[in-house]
């Protein structure tokens, strides 16, 4: 499932999907960083820049999950709707940059 019941919260499971796919897929970026800089600094730049954007990103998160906290999600809400109003617990979204950033690095290496 990916929202706890009756909410548009994501669920446990649905976060620690997201949370496997987030380091892979950094560590992939790092990799592909560390090749066309061809050594450097480049991957800690690209690991900054992440932490940076990620945060950003994490305010809006917030802000979301504020708004459409109190919602009832019903049984049979469309998919769009759902995607279009699910959340993250507070958490999350400021965890999410910081695992990027050490994917990030350790693909870098």
């Amino acid at each position: 499932m990916a929202f706890k019941a009756g909410i548009y919260e994501a669920s446990t499971s649905w976060i620690g999907i997201a949370f496997v796919v987030n380091i892979v897929v950094a560590i992939i970026g790092g990799l592909i960083c560390a090749l066309i800089a061809k050594g450097g600094r480049a991957p800690l730049a690209l690991a900054i820049l992440a932490v940076v954007l990620g945060l950003v990103v994490a305010v809006a998160d917030m802000n979301k999950g504020k708004k459409n906290g109190g919602m009832v999600r019903t049984a049979n809400t469309p998919n769009m709707e759902a995607v279009q109003k699910a959340y993250w617990p507070i958490w999350v979204p400021f965890t999410f940059p910081l695992t990027s950033a050490i994917g990030i690095l350790i693909g870098g290496k």
